[in-house]
């Protein structure tokens, strides 16, 4: 039994040395896999950002220089911003925040730790140079660790430099910390490949391999034109005090803008939401500014008409957008297209603000008035500055209530011409004063008081006030006059001179003035011994609603009128 047992033993030792031979390169490995996976440093070669959707291969020195990359394991310390993965790979996921990426020995605890933001990309890279003489390049979007500074000398200066590198780490911007990787680098050519609140994300040749960075936008020769973009270029807002919902101007610039409206009697901006209210008519501009850069946006604040004005072009025309301070055509309008009149821009150049209806399809923009009316608009008359037809003596109510306004009437006399004012109480205008809305020639008067209009005078304005459309002269109508006018027909009157006084002469249920415009140089004439309205009898395209020249006076009128009630309103303008 013994001697058998022995006999295994050199046995078992000849075939433990044949495995040993032939499996001789495997237990050298794992006898040395240990070393290859030791690591006494690490240090990540630097890397400052990335774009976001762009994916980038870190690496790092690992020491000694015959440890595995299989050694280390990477990770982020924000996924949801920049992911990585195992073997340093990173993707830039949301632009906006940042991620501490670090690479760390599995077996032991060397690591190192970078920051790498996530900007925003602006598509194409863009080469650009540097604006100034010295340009600090940072490791974050903040003026914190410099990485590189571009001085922009001549290869003749090269040598001069070396001397003055050693001190540029102590020469940076107030609140920077002075640790200064690269002193400097003389390309003056960088790609811009992304941006970060007010920063450029770039890349730059440093003469011997690219370096990545960021920079002030302000620093840059050539900046992409959407770095500060902002929501509109130009915008329409109704001037009525009233901050309508969209219109709000707005950038997604994540640096600070500092906004300022050029004429704030015109806009109300607020900085905070972005919210545009317009307070009378007129035009403006707001401009954003950040980090030397400049944009500008073109405010249009309209007139809104009480009453919005149903109506068809008169011919083929266009319809304009504002652009600045010029109007481009966006559509043809063919003849007989609906549109409808909301307001105008609210000068005397008679611009229309509306919308054309076209298959069943808005379009909104500017139209001249003239395109789709004989008349022009309610901005243009007001821009006259005709005065108020009654004075109101001191101590008294104002004569600013009407009464009747404009428009049709339920009790047989069909259209009612003018406007009938009053105070809003009962007989007490008795007595004020009328006055000439302008200056211009008496070519009617009225000295019966029996008559439908009981004492009356009518005025053809100067030549120099005409119809801003029609281009034909005004003609206004004082009625129902207390005395006998002592005018005669062709007498010169200047405006706010003395006709008479309020009076109830005449088919009239009390004291009042009814006042008549009409463009059409229209009057009252007598045909066998009675007398009729010309404006009347031809069409109503030649009446002017008279309360268009005192929209912004603060005018009353009575809600229980005719007009009001059951015809086309207090503000109407229209045809019949």
């Amino acid at each position: 039994m013994k001697r058998k047992t022995i006999c295994k033993i050199p046995m078992f030792c000849a075939l433990l040395l044949c495995f040993c031979v032939v499996f001789n390169s495997g237990l050298v490995f794992a006898a040395v896999t240990p070393d290859f996976l030791d690591v006494d440093s690490i240090e990540i070669i630097e890397r400052h950002g990335i774009v976001e959707g762009a994916t980038f291969r870190l690496s790092a020195e690992i020491m000694p220089e015959n440890t595995l990359e299989s050694a280390v394991k990477w990770s982020s310390s924000n996924p949801s911003v920049i992911s990585c993965t195992d073997d340093g790979k990173i993707t830039g996921m949301s632009a906006g925040g940042y991620a501490d990426i670090t690479c760390k020995a599995k077996l032991g605890s060397e690591s190192d730790k970078i920051r790498v933001y996530c900007v925003e990309s602006i598509g194409s890279p863009v080469k650009s140079g540097f604006e100034n003489f010295s340009t600090p390049i940072y490791a974050a979007p903040t003026a914190s660790k410099i990485v590189a500074w571009h001085l922009d000398f001549a290869s003749l200066i090269r040598n001069f430099i070396r001397i003055v590198a050693p001190v540029m780490k102590y020469i940076v911007p107030p609140g920077t910390t002075a640790n200064v990787n690269e002193m400097m680098f003389f390309n003056s050519k960088c790609e811009i490949l992304g941006k970060y609140k007010s920063y450029a994300y770039i890349t730059f040749d440093n003469g011997s391999e690219k370096r990545d960075g960021f920079v002030k936008y302000s620093r840059l020769s050539n900046i992409p034109k959407d770095f500060l973009e902002l929501s509109a270029k130009n915008m329409n807002v109704w001037g009525d005090g009233i901050a309508y919902s969209g219109k709000v101007l707005t950038s997604d610039y994540k640096g600070e803008i500092k906004w300022k409206v050029a004429d704030e009697s015109v806009v109300k901006f607020n900085d905070e939401t972005g919210q545009v209210t317009g307070l009378k008519p007129g035009k403006t501009t707001i401009t954003a500014t950040a980090d030397g850069m400049t944009k500008e946006c073109t405010i249009h604040s309209l007139y809104r008409w009480p009453q919005t004005w149903k109506t068809k072009t008169n011919c083929d025309t266009s319809l304009y957008t504002a652009d600045t301070s010029e109007y481009k055509v966006t559509k043809t309008l063919p003849i007989l297209t609906s549109f409808e009149v909301y307001g105008d821009n609210g000068t005397s150049d008679g611009w229309a603000y509306g919308c054309a209806t076209i298959n069943g399809i808005d379009y909104w923009g500017y139209i001249p008035i003239d395109k789709v009316s004989v008349k022009g608009t309610i901005s243009q008359y007001n821009n006259m500055n005709w005065p108020w037809p009654v004075v109101t003596p001191s101590g008294k109510n104002k004569a600013d209530y009407i009464s009747s306004p404009y428009g049709r009437r339920n009790r047989g006399t069909g259209m009612h011409k003018g406007i009938d004012i009053t105070t809003g109480t009962p007989s007490e205008i008795n007595g004020y004063e009328v006055i000439s809305a302008f200056s211009g020639t008496v070519n009617y008067v009225s000295r019966n008081e029996d008559l439908l209009w009981g004492y009356c005078v009518a005025i053809t304005s100067d030549e120099s006030i005409k119809d801003p459309i029609s281009g034909k002269q005004f003609v206004a109508i004082y009625m129902h006059l207390k005395n006998k006018p002592e005018f005669f027909v062709g007498q010169t009157v200047k405006a706010e001179k003395l006709i008479g006084y309020v009076g109830t002469t005449g088919d009239s249920d009390g004291y009042h003035l009814h006042f008549e415009v009409n463009n059409q140089t229209g009057s009252i004439y007598e045909v066998n011994g009675k007398e009729y309205s010309e404006a009347g009898r031809k069409s109503y395209n030649s009446l002017i609603n008279p309360v268009f020249f005192y929209m912004n006076d603060g005018i009353r009128y009575n809600p229980n009128s005719e007009a009001e009630l059951y015809y086309y309103k207090t503000y109407w303008y229209g045809n019949d």
